[in-house]
């Protein structure tokens, strides 16, 4: 009779062992991939926080007068006309426009059509369209 009250005590602690054990592997892989999550999402806050939108276009100057609407200073890095083989705006570096802060561009196109579309690339090489009428 000992013997199996004993037994039913180390079947208990053992099960309740290995429970502990399992809850413990899955709070670290839970941990680890609550990090990389958090990490992941941090990088797609500071992209989803650029939003540079057309202000104005200028047709006589060809300026380009972009306003950032978004959460974090943006750069823009390239500015092509699709349709057209080369860049009509490209600098290497640039500096940033805060957030909530108008900049011009001059994109230096003589005779601008009616109608274009333009695509913009950040220095977090996000795209951007823009279709100018």
């Amino acid at each position: 009779m000992a013997c199996s009250g004993l037994s039913y005590i180390v079947g208990v602690l053992l099960v309740l062992g290995i429970t502990l054990a399992a809850v413990a592997v899955f709070t670290a892989v839970a941990g680890f991939q609550s990090g990389v999550l958090s990490s992941l999402a941090a990088l797609d806050v500071r992209r989803a926080g650029e939003s540079m939108v057309v202000a104005e276009f200028n047709r006589y100057t060809s300026d380009l007068i972009l306003y950032n609407n978004g959460q974090v200073p943006t750069c823009i890095l390239e500015i092509r006309i699709v349709g057209e083989p080369s860049p009509v705006y490209s600098v290497p570096t640039c500096t940033p426009i805060p957030p909530q802060q108008y900049t011009t561009i001059n994109l230096g196109l003589v005779s601008p059509p009616q109608r274009f579309t333009l695509i913009a690339r950040t220095i977090n090489n996000k795209i951007l369209t823009y279709t100018i009428s």
